[in-house]
């Protein structure tokens, strides 16, 4: 199947060492993609995806289950691939924001303050995913520095991107007026995010 038209896409597989197959004990909760899946703003071909990416578009997966995080940020590279930059940006700001709202998760950010969030947010990460580690690295009034390690090529500079959008949402759901998130340094098995609030 040509991927062509998912550049994004094929250059995040070219690094995986078993494409779609690879690292199944990387995973995330289904909420996340199916979130993606009923929010998003393009269509997308089901006949134009390798069919571990299809079968999600058909018959996304319960909340509650767990799925390949692999396949979740190639779904993701879909979609951005098909979408202009300012629109992608905006709409994993709304459906990061859509699963912090679920009543599932709010109880996990909602009603307590950036400080407190960041000293739990190993353990509220787990909560979404399984075989990557989130770690505060350090932590001062109104900033954070995290670390998130994980397996070889699992996330590139575009997926970790993502990941900031996220995190500027958590933020904002532990009641900070604004926030930045950015990539500090970038390793394949690891990443170091800056995050400050006021």
């Amino acid at each position: 199947m040509g991927l062509a038209r998912f550049p994004l896409l094929s250059r995040y597989l070219d690094g995986l060492p078993a494409g779609l197959a690879s690292y199944p004990e990387a995973q995330a909760k289904g909420s996340v993609i199916r979130v993606l899946v009923t929010t998003a703003p393009v269509r997308v071909d089901p006949d134009e995806l390798p069919s571990e990416l299809a079968v999600f578009l058909e018959r996304p997966p319960l909340p509650t289950a767990w799925v390949s995080e692999v396949q979740l940020n190639a779904l993701g590279l879909v979609y951005e691939d098909a979408m202009p930059h300012h629109a992608y940006e905006a709409w994993v700001w709304e459906r990061n924001r859509a699963i912090l709202t679920n009543p599932l998760y709010k109880i996990l950010f909602w009603m307590i303050s950036p400080e407190r969030l960041f000293v739990g947010l190993p353990h509220r990460w787990s909560a979404f995913r399984r075989g990557t580690e989130l770690a505060l690295v350090d932590q001062s009034a109104g900033r954070a520095r995290l670390r998130l390690t994980f397996p070889k090529n699992l996330h590139d500079k575009a997926t970790l991107a993502n990941v900031c959008v996220a995190g500027r949402v958590v933020a904002e759901a532990a009641g900070a007026k604004a926030s930045d998130m950015v990539v500090e340094s970038y390793a394949p098995t690891s990443a170091v995010f800056a995050i400050s609030w006021a």
